[in-house]
């Protein structure tokens, strides 16, 4: 019998065929062959049909190719950032709430001359809605009680329409230094936090404005302002 082919089975098999009908015609070898034939043409059919669910399943594995894919119609926003400041008057640096603003001080503060938001002599920070603060700082050479004490004689002389004293006097983290919060109610309440570092004595003013923000967020976002200073030296 002549050599095949074996991977080329549907050429072998007919050449078989060929050559059994050569030989002899023996009685059943018609039906022999017709037999085998079914059972060929079955196993490709089944094997076609295996290769057609595979290939159905892998589609719906894979869902849409990346290049169908269609972009956001939208663009996705940066996440907010504070703004770092640095006073070039008074050396300090902290971040600002996200949205504030800030105006560097024009001349050093002598320690004694009355103070606004629009002095000259303040670092004045501009918050989102009508909440504003302000930063100054001077030598002294004395600890955190005295200078306290001198700025409750300060305030009361240079701003007689607040109390004289504060309502509340209570510990504060200023630039994870220890400091003093003194709140006074001025119509509004008017916060002044101070601390002394290195010989120098920094005090923060925070006024909510005619109309602060009724969650509270303005002051949270000064405290958190205060937390975040880092001193000179």
């Amino acid at each position: 019998m002549p050599e095949y082919d074996t991977f080329d089975l549907d050429a072998a098999f007919g050449r078989l065929e060929q050559d059994i009908a050569g030989i002899s015609d023996p009685p059943g070898a018609g039906a022999a062959i017709t037999t085998a034939r079914r059972r060929r043409q079955t196993r490709w059919g089944v094997a076609a049909l295996a290769a057609l669910v595979v290939a159905g399943s892998a589609v719906g594995l894979h869902g849409r190719t990346g290049s169908d894919v269609e972009p956001p119609t939208h663009p996705i926003p940066a996440p907010a950032v504070r703004q770092s400041f640095t006073s070039t008057t008074y050396g300090y640096t902290l971040r600002l709430p996200v949205g504030w603003k800030a105006a560097h001080a024009t001349e050093r503060w002598d320690g004694r001359a009355a103070l606004l938001s629009e002095s000259p002599e303040v670092d004045r920070f501009t918050g989102t809605t009508t909440a504003n603060s302000f930063a100054v700082a001077r030598s002294w050479r004395r600890g955190l009680d005295a200078y306290v004490t001198s700025l409750v004689a300060w305030q009361a002389r240079t701003h007689p329409y607040c109390p004289s004293k504060p309502a509340i006097e209570k510990p504060v983290a200023i630039g994870g230094s220890h400091g003093v919060l003194l709140e006074y109610n001025c119509d509004v309440l008017i916060d002044l936090a101070v601390t002394v570092k290195h010989g120098v004595a920094y005090w923060f003013l925070f006024d909510p404005g005619n109309e602060p923000a009724l969650d509270g967020s303005d002051h949270v976002a000064f405290l958190r302002m205060l937390r975040s200073v880092e001193f000179p030296g």
